[in-house]
């Protein structure tokens, strides 16, 4: 699916996002989306 956002709109979605949930890093806001199953890791064979 494409959505054709600009970079710069994901940016802000992402800053706005971290600054809500008071997250200040990617490897923060990355734990929260697995741990809220927001994304799935596949598990490892």
């Amino acid at each position: 699916m494409l959505l054709r956002l600009s970079v710069k709109t994901v940016e802000a979605h992402k800053f706005n996002l971290m600054r809500k949930l008071d997250i200040h890093n990617k490897a923060q806001l990355v734990t929260y989306a697995i741990q809220t199953k927001i994304i799935k890791v596949p598990m490892a064979q």
